[in-house]
């Protein structure tokens, strides 16, 4: 059976996989499997992403017959949308339509930088400036210290287009303009192409830790279902074996 030692349902934000789906699976260990479905966001705009967060129970509730031992809703914007505290509420929410436990990249995220001992982050995302104005918010209000944050300002369909280099060069600028404040490196956006396998090269050139969406949602999914797995060249956060 596939996904023999961990099924993870994810909740992909926009209205396709792709780019996510191919990450994944460069980084997961044997055994895991992701059991994907979609909430149909098309544009990074509130509105919409809040018409699509209407129907998060609906989503979460086909779950109940896959089997599955985790739910992840991915994404930034959804949470971010409704400030600190809606993570949990998110979370709640998946779990009573799933039947299982269930958090969202997000919160992963806050929990991966958290554990690599990271107080300043210099953050480079695809967002435009608005979402990263609320990003900022968040990750200030999660106990962060922000001093740095860049985006491309892509629309939601051309993210996973965007060219190899346009992550990493884009991280390496927030680091310089942190000016020494940052300890961290925080990609967010599991569907930025390339973020993935720039962890490790991001991590050697700068001496900083880096944590993506991706990474940070596969780490927090293994820990929590008690799996140690330490995935080689994806960061130094697979280092640490417990939540």
């Amino acid at each position: 059976m596939y996904g023999w030692r961990a099924r993870i349902g994810f909740i992909n934000p926009s209205s396709t996989l792709d780019t996510t789906i191919y990450d994944f699976y460069r980084m997961a260990p044997p055994g895991v499997t992701m059991v994907g479905t979609n909430m149909g966001i098309r544009m990074l705009e509130d509105q919409d992403i809040a018409r699509a967060l209407e129907e998060l129970d609906r989503v979460a509730q086909t779950y109940r017959k896959d089997r599955v031992d985790i739910v992840v809703l991915g994404g930034s914007p959804p949470v971010i949308l409704g400030g600190i505290g809606s993570e949990k509420k998110l979370a709640e929410r998946m779990a009573q339509a799933s039947g299982t436990q269930a958090t969202t990249s997000q919160a992963a995220a806050v929990v991966a930088l958290k554990a690599l001992g990271v107080k300043g982050v210099a953050v480079a995302s695809p967002f435009n400036e608005h979402q990263n104005g609320k990003l900022k918010e968040y990750l200030e209000a999660s106990g962060f210290r922000v001093p740095a944050i860049g985006g491309v300002g892509a629309l939601l369909e051309d993210i996973a287009f965007l060219p190899t280099e346009k992550c990493y060069k884009l991280a390496l600028d927030v680091v310089h303009q942190s000016k020494n404040e940052a300890n961290g490196i925080y990609l967010p956006c599991a569907q930025w192409p390339h973020a993935v396998e720039n962890i490790a090269v991001l991590e050697q050139d700068t001496g900083l830790p880096v944590v993506t969406s991706l990474q940070a949602m596969l780490w927090y999914c293994l820990r929590k279902l008690g799996l140690r797995d330490q995935l080689k060249g994806f960061g130094r956060l697979f280092e640490i074996e417990t939540l």
